[in-house]
């Protein structure tokens, strides 16, 4: 969206346009709900983060002063939030551990019962791997391998620098491949898909 559109969308928003920010949320959404989904531990977690995001983003708007893109503002509020519900989860005593919506079976698109199976137990596996990063390699992770923000918009989405976000990345990586070494070493996914 040109940026002197999403002003004007903005602008229409802090007025009470609801329709503008439907406009604004709505290329983002199905992003922002998968982003969510990897830094949370269920589906319903996720849906949890999701509307107390646009609450706040709501309620955020009449401040809003565009030093970054709309979008930018939006990704950075799921991951804060997220970052939010995963410190009150930990400090709820009986939380219970959730599933990911539809796994989709990585590296593989054949008929192959096993090829499906092993691409299935491999999801699950980096699901359940992802949950156990630092939240915030988990944040830098999600959004460049899964959502494919560069390193900079990761950086202004997290609010640090570049570098930290490369760093981040490659600590995830590093944990991620130790993790999932048995699928990787039986030739039952791609060693470079993580």
């Amino acid at each position: 969206m040109p940026q002197s559109d999403e002003r004007d969308l903005v602008r229409r928003c802090q007025t009470g346009d609801w329709s503008a920010f439907r406009a604004l949320l709505e290329p983002h959404r199905e992003g922002l709900y998968r982003l969510a989904c990897r830094l949370t531990s269920s589906s319903a977690d996720a849906d949890d983060v999701m509307q107390e995001s646009l609450v706040k983003a709501l309620r955020g708007l009449a401040s809003f002063d565009a030093r970054s893109a709309f979008a930018t503002w939006l990704w950075r509020i799921v991951c804060n939030t997220a970052a939010d519900f995963r410190r009150h989860q930990r400090r709820r005593a009986a939380s219970q551990r959730g599933e990911f919506p539809e796994p989709r079976a990585l590296g593989s698109s054949g008929s192959d019962p096993l090829e499906i199976a092993a691409a299935g137990e491999l999801s699950e596996a980096l699901d359940a791997s992802l949950q156990e990063l630092p939240f915030p390699q988990r944040a830098a992770f999600a959004l460049v391998v899964f959502e494919g923000k560069t390193y900079a918009q990761t950086s202004e989405i997290l609010g640090c620098a570049e570098g930290t976000v490369a760093w981040r990345i490659a600590a995830a990586r590093e944990r991620l491949t130790g993790r999932l070494a048995p699928f990787l070493q039986n030739g039952r996914g791609d060693e470079h898909a993580v």
